[in-house]
């Protein structure tokens, strides 16, 4: 697998990441302070960064998927290669890709960002 896509798939989990904490602390900030100058206006942009928020995390997963997927690929080509060191040797990049968003969550976690239902 050429090493330029498995970049590329770590900055795409990067961005998503980002957006996904932007638009969660935003949405939490909205949330919170929604009743004290009244909850007409704030309703409406609080669903709508939350749902932007809910969207990114998507992206956050899907795109964790296909690193998941990545890494079956390359173990499986590495399974096939005769050095027995390489198939137990991921490459970096492809491990960075699998806990970069295995980190974001705990993150997430750790800052108390959830997603409250609308």
């Amino acid at each position: 697998m050429n090493g330029r896509r498995v970049a590329w798939l770590v900055g795409a989990e990067v961005v998503a990441l980002v957006a996904f904490f932007n638009y969660a602390l935003v949405a939490q900030d909205i949330y919170f302070n929604m009743g004290e100058f009244g909850p007409h206006d704030d309703v409406m942009r609080y669903i709508e960064w939350n749902t932007c928020a809910r969207e990114a995390l998507l992206s956050v997963v899907l795109l964790w998927f296909v690193a998941i997927g990545l890494a079956i690929y390359e173990y499986r080509r590495a399974r096939e290669t005769l050095s027995a060191v390489d198939v137990y040797r991921p490459r970096p990049i492809v491990a960075a890709a699998l806990l970069l968003p295995v980190a974001g969550f705990v993150v997430a976690f750790i800052l108390g960002l959830y997603l409250p239902r609308d």
